[in-house]
């Protein structure tokens, strides 16, 4: 709706870092869908690691807990409506995942302000497990070759897009990873 505020603000950064990531963040504990896919592929069809592809969907949402922000996410197959006693019955009865949390940084405009940067560099559509399933190795993500691409984040009333590049370091010993990748290490 116009003139309706975002639901994430991206908040400039008054270092002037490009490597994090800062969010005012005005809803809590209000769910949402979290999509994650991929913007570049591997170059291998072995692997279905292909550009745009669809990754995992989560019922998210953020959490405040005193001077801590939560990131937190359902099982979106187990959800309960009705009245307030079956919700929080539904609610108590299946764990929620804490995938992220972080320090409120300052409150403004209505906003609580974190670094998400640690949020958005997470492997949230497990790359490194599907390497590792297909026997590719075991990878990890390099935070020190990672990074939010913030100069391509958007906010809106309706969505948020919070690319980043990943970089994940394993042996490179696997044939599919060594075949496509121009240093399989990373």
């Amino acid at each position: 709706m116009p003139g309706e505020a975002d639901f994430i603000d991206l908040i400039p950064d008054p270092e002037l870092r490009s490597d994090r990531l800062l969010l005012g963040i005005r809803h809590f504990d209000e769910p949402f869908l979290l999509s994650v896919s991929l913007s570049q592929g591997l170059g291998s069809s072995e692997l279905w690691l292909d550009r745009g592809k669809a990754g995992r969907t989560w019922l998210a949402e953020f959490r405040r807990v005193g001077d801590r922000v939560l990131f937190a996410v359902r099982n979106k197959h187990f959800l309960t409506s009705g009245d307030a006693a079956a919700v929080r019955a539904g609610n108590e009865s299946f764990a929620l995942s804490v995938l992220w949390s972080g320090p409120v940084l300052r409150e403004e405009n209505g906003a609580v302000v974190v670094d998400a940067t640690g949020l958005v560099l997470a492997d949230h559509d497990g790359i490194a497990e599907h390497l590792y399933a297909c026997e590719q190795g075991d990878y990890t993500i390099d935070a020190s070759t990672s990074l939010p691409l913030v100069a391509d984040s958007r906010s809106g009333p309706t969505a948020v897009r919070l690319p980043a590049l990943l970089t994940f370091r394993g042996p490179g010993r696997g044939s599919a990873v060594r075949a496509v990748a121009a240093d399989p290490r990373a």
